[in-house]
């Protein structure tokens, strides 16, 4: 069975056996403190006690209740850590969301700019057939008004040279009626 001791001489001793203890700073000493002759570190931990160095050999050696410890705090440092992990996730997340649902509402809005201007180029494209029809309508009737202007004036330049001429006829034909006279 295992225990706990205060006792310091007891240091650096580690080699197994039925009756082992432990000292308060967690080292394995073997019943009656006799270090074992074939165990070297036995014997250096037992020179490293005699030298004043016996402080240094028990920090290289492991504790089970630093051990311990260390394990619950790393535990716990891991807890948090992942419990922040979990948060910036969800961080994360959350903005991924807001993020889809702002480019979703912009998509609907520009989904709705997007029909409303094709509204209005249908309505232009109509009003632009509309006009072009109505061009080639005033077109027509442009040049068919200005073929009866042209031709009125023909008649007139004709019905004044005709005119014309009947007086110049006129004329000739008086001054030789008179001349006969």
């Amino acid at each position: 069975h295992i225990q706990t001791f205060t006792d310091e001489s007891c240091a650096g001793f580690t080699k197994p056996g039925f009756d082992d203890t432990v000292s308060s700073k967690g080292l394995l000493c073997t019943q009656g403190d006799k270090p074992d002759p074939d165990d070297p570190k036995q014997l250096t931990a037992v020179a490293n006690s005699d030298s004043g160095e016996q402080n240094d050999n028990r920090n290289k050696l492991i504790q089970p209740e630093m051990t311990e410890e260390r394990k619950r705090k790393r535990m716990e440092s891991n807890r948090e850590s992942a419990r922040r992990s979990r948060m910036r996730k969800q961080s994360h997340i959350d903005n991924l969301r807001n993020q889809v649902n702002q480019l979703d509402l912009e998509n609907r809005e520009l989904g709705n700019r997007l029909r409303l201007v094709i509204y209005h180029l249908q309505q232009v494209n109509t009003d632009n057939n509309r006009l072009v029809t109505e061009q080639e309508m005033l077109r027509l009737r442009f040049s068919e008004m200005r073929r009866i202007l042209i031709f009125r004036q023909l008649q007139q330049q004709q019905q004044w040279e005709l005119n014309n001429m009947r007086m110049i006829m006129s004329e000739q034909n008086s001054s030789s009626i008179i001349r006969f006279k």
